[in-house]
């Protein structure tokens, strides 16, 4: 387990921490028992920094971003041989730029009280710690109250100074935020009063998806950034939340060769099989109409389960229709003079009258009891 004290600025009481979670009550230097070259990287998450270790721990220090009455907090690193390094941090949130600087003692980093630091030789780095008890009767007198500045050496400018891209982002619903950004960049998502509400790391392909811990309303306007580990912040990128599902496609009565219906334009309309078996999709036209053919035609009886999903992934009510491809019995025909041909059959069946050359001279629907009636706008010949 890593090493871990919180000293107290301002009474200089040094408490050794058993859990890889502190919580700052005041201002404070927390002495963790890591060189530079075993720190993996730090993290800024609102006011708490988050130390990963190379070995995989990571330490929560809750609250180090916070100043108490004007003071900052520090943190300090105490190495194998004793040297101790403070941490210098760049700006921003997410992946932090860090400097360290080798400092003799930590005493400089207390709010000068009256005790003596002659007798906490835990201030300072091992190897110096009789130097340090024999010279440090006087040098923690008292002070101004405010922090003393210690010549630490000029923080390193990262080496990538350059923002990402403005990220790209899709249509979005309340679910999920998904886009495209620079590769391993930290993507940021926040409502339109600057609160964040959800972020992701890209993935090496480019792509994100963000899913907010809280959805956001239908309409609300998002902001997406994409921060880079230097802590480069790339132009925003804004898309407005859409939570409300397309209208129920409608679908026509089939005999499952061709699947075809009225959608919300531009959606995508599934088709599935009464196992949830996808077997054909599409996008719905301008006009809304659309059309599948199954490489498969389903069997006579499949239940069809149709849906419209659009572009933010919101996705409709299901339409449904039983495939049909058993033909009707023959219609009956009752006695005629040509016109109006009546009789009964399949309800709902397109009955269709022509002559002895095949030409279609009319046609009409049977009713729900399966009566027809077809007049014809030039009564047939006689006989």
């Amino acid at each position: 387990m890593i090493s871990l004290k919180v000293i107290s600025k301002r009474g200089g009481d040094a408490n050794q921490v058993s859990e890889n979670e502190i919580l700052l009550k005041e201002a404070s230097v927390v002495r963790v028992g890591l060189s530079k070259e075993q720190i993996k990287g730090m993290h800024r998450v609102g006011n708490d920094l988050v130390v990963t270790a190379v070995s995989g721990e990571v330490i929560a220090v809750r609250g180090f971003f916070v100043s108490f009455e004007g003071n900052r907090n520090d943190l300090v690193l105490t190495d194998d041989k004793g040297d101790l390094w403070l941490a210098e941090f760049g700006s921003g949130q997410g992946d932090l730029a860090v400097g360290y600087s080798p400092v003799d003692s930590i005493e400089p980093l207390l709010l000068h009280q009256d005790f003596n630091f002659g007798v906490l030789p835990w201030l300072i780095g091992g190897g110096l710690a009789a130097a340090g008890a024999a010279g440090g009767g006087g040098g923690g007198g008292g002070g101004s109250g405010g922090g003393v500045s210690l010549p630490v050496a000029a923080l390193a400018s990262p080496s990538d100074t350059t923002p990402p891209a403005r990220p790209t982002v899709n249509p979005a619903s309340a679910v999920s935020i998904t886009g495209t950004a620079e590769p391993g960049t930290t993507v940021r998502v926040t409502d339109s009063s600057g609160k964040e509400i959800g972020s992701a790391t890209v993935a090496p392909d480019g792509s994100y998806v963000v899913r907010p811990t809280t959805p956001p309303p239908h309409g609300s306007e998002l902001r997406v950034v994409a921060v880079d580990r230097a802590g480069n912040v790339s132009p925003e990128a804004r898309v407005t939340v859409d939570s409300v599902p397309p209208r129920v496609p409608t679908v026509a009565p089939t005999d499952g060769s061709s699947i075809t219906g009225t959608a919300e334009p531009g959606s995508v309309v599934t088709v599935t099989d009464g196992r949830g078996n996808v077997i054909g999709s599409t996008t719905a036209g301008q006009s809304g109409v659309y059309g599948i053919t199954p490489p498969t035609p389903p069997a006579d009886g499949t239940v069809l389960r149709v849906v419209s999903s659009d572009a933010a992934g919101n996705a409709s009510q299901p339409a449904t229709a039983t495939v049909d491809r058993t033909a009707p019995a023959g219609p009956t025909v009752n006695p005629t003079n040509g016109s109006p041909i009546t009789g009964t059959t399949e309800p709902g069946a397109l009955v269709t009258v022509k002559d002895s050359a095949g030409n279609v001279i009319g046609s009409a629907t049977a009713g729900s009891n399966g009566a027809y009636s077809v007049t014809l706008g030039r009564p047939p010949v006689d006989g």
